[in-house]
């Protein structure tokens, strides 16, 4: 017997694609949620900002977020309701990534980028770090936390590949697979030592090394080899990284330096001990989640002791040399001093030397700096507060939550040590509050959706879909306006296949969310094309073993396989969906699904989704 009503086919054969987009997909959008909230946001808004959509300029869309951001949002000025700042933040900041609203070219962006780490480098030479009672109070605090320095042992247990660009390892093939194969590994002349004690270490690593060298030199597997002529054909001394930017939006970029391979290994081993250590003292690096809380609460609480949040300009390009060797115990320092480069150089083959500690880049950066402003903020929470609030105090890199009161005497340190204040992305009054990917305005999270680049394929037209659904739910209770689903259809070949699935957080489905769940299938199986990665043997077995990561391997037959990233096929993927629930108003879980042998479903009308 089939199924009462009708029902849309999740489940199709063949497959779907995209028409050619637009060059002004981006505005497109944006005209068309600028129409669907129009209604809901204050008219002086909506008209400026018809104006910079119809003029089509860049250059005036990243002027008027200038203008109407969080920044701007003073209750004496701007009495908006949080739904209100919701979809203004929205329209502000969806397309602000976006490469075809850049203001500047990549080249000039480059150039700014790097005319500015020049910048920074400058101010760093010379300067003099006082010694005083705070500062005599944060060493204190860092030397507590740290506690002894850890053994080779420690650090070999701790050590792994970083995900991302190394040198010595080129774009594609940083998978630990080639970073463990591709020998001589490039590290900093101090760390040589250490880097070869941490091989010795590990008697699967020396004995892949030993098979890989007397295969690729000829050796007889029966002679005795040269051991030095083997550790300086295994590790090659690299004093510097490569300086290079990465887009941060439309307006600028920001710097990164590629690290040498050897020492990457080293100081992800050297960044797990220091993570483990502040866990230890109630500041875990690994959930965000008590920073995100208290920029909650600091947006509601408008006394001298509600949370504020400060933002620091390139706050790893500011560490200078000489804080770090004040602060850190001297074992401490010697060990992370030895595995940074102490060069770099720029895209012109200019060679730099570093005032700075280290860079983005360098794996042990972001512990490093959590750990400074900690002990900072916790020092003059000692020194100028009470020792109640000091529980107040959550640090996140270089997003720092701390008393208000403690704003001004923290500020004039950062100051005094070479750091600058973001002050665009700070909050110590008013109804708004930012750290860690949140953004609050009384209590209320109003973090907009981002578009990074315009969709290559079915998959990321669905995906930005689907973040956008999710925000209408999330803010306005209800599902995204069709006007929306219109606009967003009507770049797709065959609308009708278009499969359709439940609402999930997964924001890499591959199927239309939508809350009409009663007109599901029982198992809505989705097919969509989607990249897959170009996978390439892996033929040295010892190599092989080093890998303790395996989600980058296929196995077949005994035969295992390395993915390259950076580099894939479309192909044809099959996605399977369960039974959808519902909360009805009782509080009581039911099925949703329509049933396969008949029978009635519940009507959409009362149904309340989760």
């Amino acid at each position: 017997m089939k199924p009462r009503g009708k029902t849309r086919k999740a489940s199709y054969r063949g497959g779907n694609e995209l028409k050619r987009l637009p060059r002004d997909f981006s505005w497109r959008l944006l005209d068309s949620l600028l129409t669907a909230l129009s209604q809901e946001l204050p008219q002086d808004f909506v008209a400026e900002v018809s104006q910079v959509l119809r003029k089509r300029d860049p250059r005036l869309y990243h002027e008027i977020g200038a203008r109407w951001g969080l920044q701007c949002m003073s209750p004496a000025k701007l009495p908006y309701s949080p739904h209100k700042v919701a979809g203004m933040q929205l329209i502000l900041s969806l397309a602000k990534k976006e490469p075809s609203l850049e203001t500047k070219s990549p080249s000039e962006r480059k150039d700014d980028c790097i005319q500015g780490i020049l910048r920074e480098e400058e101010s760093l030479v010379g300067r003099k770090i006082h010694r005083e009672s705070v500062l005599s109070l944060a060493k204190a605090i860092c030397v507590d936390v740290l506690g002894q320095c850890p053994d080779t042992d420690e650090i070999a247990m701790s050590a792994k590949h970083g995900p991302g660009v190394s040198i010595g390892a080129s774009k594609g093939f940083e998978s630990s697979y080639f970073k463990f194969s591709q020998w001589p590994y490039r590290v900093s002349p101090i760390a040589r030592s250490l880097l070869r004690d941490v091989i010795r270490s590990d008697e699967r690593w020396m004995g892949a090394l030993e098979d890989s060298y007397r295969t690729r030199y000829g050796i007889p597997f029966w002679s005795i080899l040269n051991w030095e002529i083997f550790w300086d054909k295994i590790l090659e001394d690299c004093p510097f990284n490569r300086i290079t930017t990465v887009p941060k939006d439309g307006t600028k970029d920001r710097p990164i330096a590629i690290e040498p391979g050897g020492s990457v290994y080293l100081q992800l081993g050297i960044e797990r001990c220091i993570r483990r250590r502040l866990k230890l003292v109630g500041l875990d690096l690994n959930d965000q989640v008590p920073n995100q809380i208290l920029a909650s609460l600091g947006s509601v609480d408008a006394s001298p002791e509600g949370p504020a949040t400060i933002d620091l300009s390139n706050a790893s390009d500011t560490i200078s040399l000489e804080l770090v060797r004040e602060l850190l115990p001297p074992d401490w320092f010697e060990l992370l001093n030895s595995v940074r480069s102490p060069w770099g150089v720029l895209p012109d083959g200019t060679a730099l030397r570093y005032a700075k500690f280290s860079s983005m880049g360098n794996g042990a950066t972001f512990v490093l700096e959590s750990l400074i402003f900690y002990s900072l903020a916790k020092a003059i929470s000692y020194r100028f507060g009470s020792p109640r609030d000091a529980k107040a105090i959550r640090v996140y890199g270089d997003d720092i939550v701390i008393p208000r009161y403690l704003w001004i005497p923290l500020k004039c340190y950062l100051e005094s040590w070479g750091f600058r204040v973001n002050t665009r992305k700070s909050f110590v009054s008013g109804p708004v509050r930012e750290s860690c990917g949140a953004d609050f305005y009384y209590g209320h999270n109003v973090r907009p959706v981002f578009l990074k680049r315009i969709p290559r394929d079915l998959s990321e037209l669905v995906g930005i879909r689907n973040r956008l659904h999710r925000w209408f739910v999330l803010h306005t209770g209800l599902s995204i306006p069709q006007e929306l689903d219109d606009f967003f259809l009507k770049f797709v070949k065959h609308p009708r296949r278009v499969p359709i699935g439940p609402e999930t957080e997964d924001e890499f489905d591959t199927f239309w969310h939508s809350t009409l769940t009663g007109r599901m299938p029982e198992f809505v199986r989705v097919r969509a094309y989607r990249r897959v990665p170009v996978r390439l043997p892996a033929r040295e077995f010892h190599f092989r073993k080093l890998m303790h990561n395996l989600l980058h391997i296929g196995s077949s037959s005994g035969r295992f396989e390395v993915t390259m990233r950076g580099e894939g096929t479309l192909r044809q993927a099959c996605r399977v969906v369960y039974r959808s629930f519902y909360r009805d108003w009782f509080g009581r879980i039911q099925d949703c699904t329509r049933h396969r042998h008949g029978g009635m479903t519940p009507t959409l009308s009362a149904v309340k989704t989760v």
